[in-house]
């Protein structure tokens, strides 16, 4: 007889104190793998790109909070917009950005395109427990989409991070707003498009310098 054993991962949120350059936030973590590895990619530098005084951040993919908390306490001058569509994320991300008062925002919306997203929403067992724009799980739902457009209008921003699980090329692709937008950085998630795409973006983002590129997959660009 051959006997099965089952690990059960507890996941317990808690509260973290952090600080950037001697300001103080709190963060709460659900007590997964990857909200711990997020907090130490980012603490270590993942989006620290040279900024003077930037004014307006728009965090896309924004999860449960952790880049904008980095930017707000990073950059004090800053307003930080946070969009985040999952339905299990969004309620901690809120929680976690109350504590900068109007200095942040967050919207329940996918940056994507004018209309509506299907968001495949992660497992209750995985360790990441991510939501994305590919069809990993058959748990899916709609939840409302803007424009890179749309939302810009006609500000100027001075840092989008880009982080959106297979959506960034629908946003960035079809955008006329990026001569409003000083420096993107993120991800681009290429493994589930049956053709090419990183050159049509990278193409589309030449007014930008390449400061960081890895594969393809990791962009950080600054307008010159």
């Amino acid at each position: 007889m051959v006997l099965a054993k089952v690990v059960l991962r507890i996941q317990i949120p808690a509260t973290y104190a952090v600080s950037v350059g001697g300001r103080k936030a709190r963060l709460l973590l659900r007590g997964t793998v990857n909200d711990f590895d997020f907090l130490a990619s980012i603490w270590e530098g993942e989006y620290n790109v040279a900024l003077d005084n930037p004014k307006l951040i728009l965090d896309f993919g924004a999860h449960i909070g952790i880049a904008s908390t980095w930017f707000l306490l990073k950059y004090p001058g800053a307003t930080v917009e946070a969009y985040e569509p999952s339905p299990e994320l969004f309620p901690i991300l809120t929680q976690n950005l109350v504590q900068f008062g109007n200095r942040a925002m967050a919207y329940q919306i996918a940056a994507s395109h004018d209309g509506e997203l299907e968001l495949f929403l992660a497992d209750e067992f995985t360790t990441t427990r991510t939501s994305s724009a590919f069809k990993t799980t058959n748990n899916r739902i709609q939840v409302p989409s803007r424009s890179l457009d749309t939302i810009v209008g006609d500000r100027t921003v001075d840092l989008i991070k880009v982080d959106i699980e297979g959506s960034e090329y629908e946003l960035l692709l079809h955008a006329h707003c990026l001569p409003q937008v000083r420096v993107i950085t993120g991800e681009l998630h290429s493994g589930a498009y049956p053709y090419k795409v990183n050159d049509d973006v990278f193409s589309l983002l030449t007014p930008f310098h390449v400061i960081e590129e890895s594969a393809g997959i990791f962009i950080s660009r600054v307008r010159v």
